[in-house]
């Protein structure tokens, strides 16, 4: 879990991201500031390059811009779950 993700276009990356991502509710806490950095950076990342191809397309390619939009919004979901995830008190290790 504490080793770095690497950049978000690589191929491996995204499918790394979610499994981090869905583990950390069993991630130790010592570990989880290091963890959710990550993330946050992996996913500011991902946005930033996102946003910079979809400036780059055309007008007249409304699926792909479409397409676009729906990734970005998933990405600012992810975001927005790191945010409220951190700030909550009761997040904690579970052990199954």
């Amino acid at each position: 879990m504490k080793r770095p993700l690497p950049d978000w276009d690589y191929p491996i990356s995204r499918s790394a991201a979610t499994i981090k991502f869905g583990l950390l509710d069993v991630t130790d806490a010592a570990d989880m500031p290091a963890v959710v950095a990550d993330l946050k950076r992996f996913y500011l990342d991902m946005r930033r390059g996102l946003t910079d191809r979809r400036e780059s397309l055309a007008a007249d390619r409304p699926f792909l811009q479409a397409t676009m939009a729906d990734r970005l919004a998933w990405v600012d979901q992810r975001l927005d779950m790191l945010k409220s995830g951190t700030e909550c008190s009761a997040a904690g290790t579970i052990v199954h």
